[in-house]
């Protein structure tokens, strides 16, 4: 088990660490890479699921994938 300091349930780390807080960072994260809108950046999500390596996931939680996943038998 790895825990992950002011992480929510998404492992995203927002400042305040409430859910009004998560939504408030996520429409800013998503304005800020030229969508309107939470709703927008999600529907080209679904068009694109790639565009998900853009979420700002807490410090570390992908290092800990990525060594897990070299750990797997090939």
């Amino acid at each position: 088990m790895e825990l992950f300091p002011n992480a929510n349930h998404d492992l995203a780390a927002p400042a305040t660490g409430c859910p009004h807080g998560h939504k408030q960072m996520l429409e800013k994260y998503v304005q800020s890479l030229g969508y309107e809108s939470l709703e927008s950046a999600m529907a080209a999500i679904q068009d694109n699921p790639e565009l998900m390596n853009q979420f700002p996931f807490a410090p570390g939680y992908l290092d800990l994938i990525e060594e897990w996943l070299r750990g797997l038998p090939s």
